[in-house]
């Protein structure tokens, strides 16, 4: 995964009590490159950044499995990820994640779950300011 670096400041939208945000995402299928326009959450309860199935129905990703050990079952379980890229666009720059592993998940509610794998790279804060919430997220440019 790369990216070129990125700054968000994302007000509180009242999605069902969540900070979600518009996202683009992009992935190359065997109908070339797919786009979709989404909802994003970050979830520092999560391990790994996931996609809903619905989502990965429309775009057509290229599938892989993989087991991934999950804490709950203390067992290794297969799963199918994808890989893609992430698009934030906000008022100044647009900002891209490219590669970003991702667990598709059954669960539909929310489309784009950003997890610690993602989050840790970065300084993530949730501001209050003016009787206004606010979330940020930033990441340095960097290679992985």
């Amino acid at each position: 995964m790369k990216t070129d670096g990125l700054q968000l400041v994302i007000p509180y939208s009242n999605d069902q009590g969540l900070f979600t945000f518009p996202t683009t995402i992009m992935c190359t299928s065997d109908q070339g490159l797919q786009i979709s326009d989404i909802k994003t959450l970050f979830d520092t309860g999560a391990n790994i950044t996931c996609i809903s199935q619905s989502v990965v129905e429309v775009l057509s990703p290229k599938l892989y499995s993989k087991e991934t050990k999950f804490l709950a079952y203390n067992q290794l379980m297969p799963h199918q990820y994808c890989r893609l890229n992430i698009v934030f666009d906000t008022e100044t720059t647009r900002q891209i994640l490219y590669d970003v592993e991702c667990l598709v998940s059954p669960r539909p509610y929310i489309e784009l779950l950003l997890g610690m794998d993602i989050i840790c790279l970065g300084d993530f804060r949730i501001l209050h300011s003016k009787n206004q919430l606010f979330q940020t997220f930033a990441m340095p440019p960097y290679h992985l």
